[in-house]
């Protein structure tokens, strides 16, 4: 079992770019889907000068994590442990 895990997308993701999105997107510390409902809005770390934008925000935002099964593997342990 390990720590909920991103892969490579860790708090970016070109699948938001294609959708329109600035590609930031939450990290969230639990298993399953995270949306992050209260995030800045505008973002406080804007002003990369590679990007063409300055607003971070991942406000809305939902990701899930790749090893979520852990959890299930957990609490199905626990199921049968009674």
């Amino acid at each position: 079992i390990e720590q909920p895990a991103f892969g490579l997308r860790s708090g970016y993701s070109q699948e938001d770019v294609a959708a329109g999105g600035n590609g930031y997107v939450p990290i969230s510390l639990q298993y399953g889907e995270y949306t992050a409902e209260h995030a800045r809005d505008p973002s406080i770390a804007g002003g990369d000068p590679l990007e063409d934008f300055t607003n971070r925000t991942f406000r809305g935002k939902t990701v899930t994590t790749s090893n979520a099964t852990d959890l299930e593997m957990v609490l199905e342990a626990r199921e049968v442990m009674g």
